[in-house]
């Protein structure tokens, strides 16, 4: 007997899952990034770092031509020259100057003063929401 009601759910089955996934991380990123900033912006000093160098990656161009991988930063704190990863993409250039907050005990413990990785983690949640109630909706 065929019964016509039943739906194949198997190719949607996963949406539900990884969308929760992707909402805990999302949030996790907004959280640990907001407090890492927060507190260094409190606690620490403001410093304007200098793009130093940009490392690409060739292998994984986006459609948008941003293949940056690693972006390179000096800055300076007590007459002291750091130098670090930056810690969220950015479209500046060599030479450029982005605002960083540091740990002043801790230069090297630094945060972007941007909101990228809270941007990136919205992204990621609203893309969890929707994988959510796709999973819903079709199964």
């Amino acid at each position: 007997m065929n019964d016509t009601n039943v739906t194949d759910s198997g190719s949607v089955g996963w949406f539900t899952p990884v969308g929760i996934i992707l909402i805990v991380l999302g949030f996790g990123v907004i959280i640990k990034f907001t407090r890492k900033q927060n507190k260094l912006r409190d606690t620490g000093v403001e410093v304007m770092a200098t793009i130093i160098s940009i490392e690409k990656d060739l292998s994984s161009m986006s459609e948008y031509g941003n293949n940056i991988k690693s972006v390179y930063i000096s800055y300076t704190i007590d007459r002291k020259e750091y130098r670090n990863i930056l810690d969220q993409p950015t479209s500046g250039k060599i030479g450029d100057k982005v605002k960083i907050y540091a740990d002043i005990k801790n230069p090297n413990d630094f945060a972007s003063a941007g909101k990228s990785p809270q941007i990136a983690g919205l992204i990621t949640v609203i893309v969890g929401i929707v994988l959510i109630i796709l999973g819903i909706t079709f199964s």
